[in-house]
């Protein structure tokens, strides 16, 4: 069977193709081609060599839409015979190769899970800052590990998250910029040489929408003006710029890793030290070590997060890092698991239920705590300096404060208490747990009275 390669990339498209590197990063703004650069770089690296691909999405149902339903230019659906099978978790084509076939599958991170063990010769991870971190490092990255597989990681971001996080490592080849016009416009420019990263075989590179050749500037400015009349030009900068910014609705708004994230310091024998932990399974395990210097500056020293391990697992962990510290003073923990409690206890991991004090509706409660962390982030106008800071080994800390948000409501009721979404939370609760809790303890030092008692007691 002959394969019509009608594919003609635009400039930055072919860039990327030609990089010789493993791994690619690409931030790109809405309608840069990223989906026709991914089912492309897909069905070229299966025609050059047999093996597994896979282009992954947050769900595959929007993998279906993306790269099955798509009318515009679709190589995989539009080959007659490929299709092997289609159904509601999975679509697969099979590809004729130069020494064999090559299998194309589309997942949703959903699935992943049932298939461990497969081994992948080349993946896409379609809108990666909308997947998760876990699906790579913990269930894609192993199946490349004895066939030397690559992976593209392509989107446009998603506030300061993992894929931030993998843009950063690569060597970077090029940069955005404003171009003087009216109206205004940004694009991508190549840098010579590029900025060096700190992992080899990683490459980033950063796009906007003004970069597609065959974009409309006019409907993007359209979008820009109405970014602006809404109040909302983060948004705008995000998709169409593929600017990392911070997510709308966030929690932690005055959380800066310029200023909130610190190298560790040594933490003093008569400091005081506390754990936070907040229960899991399919969502992670979360403890967070939270040292308090006599001055009462807050520092967070270490976290541990881990999902899908057996509560005999997480205390051994836990106990294990927390050797590393002095003593801790108290370990608090989600009130609403009594049992879980009780459980960790009997196997020598004792902890308290987050004191509750504030009021017994859990919007008022969550709500005293998020404003507690507020405080403690707050610049002090004496020292110049907030309360609290974050050891830079916590990068998953780091993740939450910059991506734990309130959950958007319609029609809420006036001083209503705002409700957290459930997600990037783990952590800020275990954080939470902590400081509703926290009361100084006693060091009361007592006067020497020996002196009082030299002729004996009378």
């Amino acid at each position: 069977m002959e394969i019509n390669i009608d594919y003609i990339p635009h400039k930055y498209q072919q860039l990327i193709h030609n990089d010789p590197a493993p791994y690619k990063v690409i931030s790109a703004g809405r309608q840069f081609g990223k989906s026709m650069l991914a089912r492309w770089t897909i069905l070229l690296s299966a025609i050059r060599e047999a093996g597994k691909y896979w282009i992954v999405s947050p769900t595959i149902k929007q993998g279906k839409d993306n790269h099955w339903n798509d009318p515009e230019n679709n190589i995989l659906r539009d080959t007659e015979g490929w299709r092997l099978d289609q159904n509601i978790t999975e679509l697969a084509i099979e590809v004729p190769a130069r020494n064999g076939k090559s299998r194309i599958e589309l997942k949703g991170i959903e699935n992943l899970e049932k298939v461990r063990g497969s081994k992948l010769r080349g993946v896409v991870m379609d809108e990666a800052a909308f997947l998760t971190e876990y699906s790579w490092t913990n269930v894609i990255q192993p199946m490349m590990t004895t066939t030397g597989g690559w992976a593209m990681f392509i989107s446009t971001p998603n506030g300061f998250n993992w894929f931030k996080d993998l843009y950063q490592q690569g060597t970077i080849y090029t940069v955005v910029q404003k171009y003087p016009s009216e109206p205004p416009i940004w694009k991508a420019k190549l840098l010579k040489p590029p900025k060096q990263g700190r992992l080899k075989g990683w490459s980033s590179y950063h796009f906007t929408s003004y970069d597609n050749p065959f974009a409309k500037p006019e409907i993007i400015e359209s979008a820009r003006l109405e970014a602006i009349s809404k109040n909302s030009e983060d948004n705008f900068f995000q998709e169409y710029v593929a600017d990392f910014r911070k997510v709308s609705g966030l929690i932690y708004k005055n959380f800066n890793r310029n200023i909130h994230v610190i190298d560790p310091i040594e933490i003093e024998d008569h400091w005081d030290v506390y754990r936070g932990v907040d229960f899991g399974f399919d969502n992670p395990t979360a403890c967070v070590w939270v040292a308090v210097s006599p001055e009462g500056k807050w520092y967070i020293i270490d976290e541990y997060y881990e999902k899908k391990e057996s509560s005999d697992y997480h205390i051994g962990m836990i106990l294990s890092k927390s050797q590393n510290y002095p003593h801790a003073e108290a370990t608090y923990a989600d009130p609403s698991a009594p049992q879980n409690i009780i459980d960790w206890g009997k196997k020598g991991l004792y902890m308290t239920g987050a004191r509750k004090d504030m009021g017994t509706n859990k919007g008022e409660w969550v709500g005293h705590g998020t404003d507690l962390i507020q405080e403690k982030l707050k610049i002090n106008p004496i020292d110049k300096k907030p309360t609290l800071f974050v050891f830079k080994g916590c990068t998953q800390t780091i993740r939450e404060f910059e991506s734990y948000r309130w959950k958007e409501e319609k029609n809420t009721e006036l001083n209503k208490p705002g409700v957290p979404l459930k997600a990037n939370d783990h952590l800020m609760d275990a954080l939470r747990y902590v400081i509703v809790s926290y009361h100084p303890p006693s060091h009361e030092v007592f006067p020497d009275d020996t002196g009082m008692f030299e002729g004996g007691y009378y």
